[in-house]
């Protein structure tokens, strides 16, 4: 017989097991559940913790330690949303230049400052016209989690929007 057929029918009967599970065991649908899996990226890639070896205390804590920086996530975007924007093209480009030298400078100081260069790239990003673009550039040039943040802070600010659409549509 050859390799390849063996290695299909293991293949096929690891797929017919692993659905089997799925369908029939409680207990393995929670562990694939999406909370777990984000809970356990979290903890495993961020952390660089085992995810076989944590504790409920353990668990506790990152769900604390990831409430608290939603809620500084959130602190960081009201704070932008006070900032006032410049209106001209020339204030726009040097307001964007400003705020990118200074995000550049918080990141490099640190995870500490993670945050606050979020919030100048995200500051930087309300005045730059071509959003996606920008976005591409941040991806190649700035550390991941500064990113994901930025991607945060983008989120509420979507959600914000809607809200007000919703409040100032006509009845």
């Amino acid at each position: 017989m050859k390799t390849s057929w063996i290695v299909s029918i293991a293949l096929s009967t690891y797929a017919l097991h692993f659905d089997y599970k799925r369908r029939n065991n409680a207990a393995f649908r929670r562990k694939l559940s999406k909370k777990s899996i984000l809970l356990d990226f979290f903890l495993c890639f961020i952390e660089g913790r085992d995810k076989k070896k944590l504790s409920q205390v353990q668990r506790q804590e990152a769900l604390q330690q990831e409430e608290a920086l939603a809620q500084a996530i959130r602190k960081a975007y009201h704070e932008v949303q006070r900032c006032a924007l410049p209106h001209l093209i020339e204030e726009r480009e040097q307001f964007f230049m400003q705020e990118v030298a200074k995000g550049e400078g918080l990141y490099a100081q640190g995870s500490h400052k993670f945050i606050e260069a979020a919030s100048c790239f995200f500051r930087a990003l309300k005045v730059y016209p071509n959003q996606m673009e920008l976005m591409v550039i941040y991806e190649k040039t700035i550390p991941k989690e500064v990113n994901a943040i930025i991607v945060k802070l983008l989120q509420l600010d979507e959600t914000e929007n809607a809200i007000k659409n919703i409040d100032d549509a006509p009845e």
